[in-house]
């Protein structure tokens, strides 16, 4: 004999208590193509960044993604204030300059 299945309407797909609704993408979420697009400018911009010249690269590491104050960079780094503005600023010209036309 064989085991008589259960029906599911497709207007109506269950109550709680049938077990977990199928996953549903949040309104306002973003669509699988724009996290891969995402995902591509990430990649793009660490290359861009490792591109750069090592005493560029710290500085601008270290104020724009870890959060450092350029104080607390000059510190880190036993640079004087004016050479970590400087590097950081440098740094960024040269990171527009490598990804123009790319983002």
């Amino acid at each position: 004999y064989k085991a008589k299945r259960k029906t599911v309407s497709l207007d109506n797909p269950g109550n709680p208590s049938d077990g977990p609704l199928p996953m549903e993408i949040p309104y306002g979420a973003p669509s699988p193509l724009a996290r891969m697009e995402e995902q591509e400018k990430r990649v793009l911009v660490q290359r861009a960044l490792d591109a750069l010249p090592t005493e560029f690269k710290m500085v601008v590491t270290l104020r724009d993604v870890e959060g450092f104050s350029y104080e607390d960079i000059a510190e880190i780094t036993g640079l004087n204030l004016g050479t970590v503005k400087s590097r950081i600023a440098r740094a960024r010209t040269d990171l527009r300059n490598r990804l123009r036309g790319v983002l």
